[in-house]
């Protein structure tokens, strides 16, 4: 019995984090700029969701891909690359990458 509960115990053992910092839930107002080769994107609104030193996540009503953009939070412009784009409950959730720490 005691065998049958330790392999129990090695199947659902958390998932450690890759991550290179840890994430922390934000709640903050975020704008979305695609840089492109013209400069004439247009910037559109978000919320910051979650953040950690080299990255943000942000809730957004529109799909992005895999693209460089320019992000406007806690009062500072950072340029970085969306990573991933999913649907959520309320639009799209955007992972992105930050070119500099935050």
């Amino acid at each position: 019995m005691q065998e049958r509960s330790l392999s129990h115990q090695r199947k659902t053992r958390p998932v450690l984090e890759k991550r290179r910092s840890p994430r922390v839930q934000i709640d903050s107002p975020a704008r979305v700029k695609v840089i492109n080769s013209s400069g004439l994107a247009p910037s559109m609104g978000g919320r910051a969701i979650s953040a950690s030193l080299h990255g943000l996540q942000i809730q957004i009503d529109f799909i992005l891909p895999k693209t460089p953009v320019e992000v406007q939070v806690f009062n500072r412009s950072l340029s970085g690359e969306v990573q991933y784009c999913v649907s959520a409950d309320h639009g799209y959730r955007i992972g992105i990458r930050l070119n500099e720490e935050l």
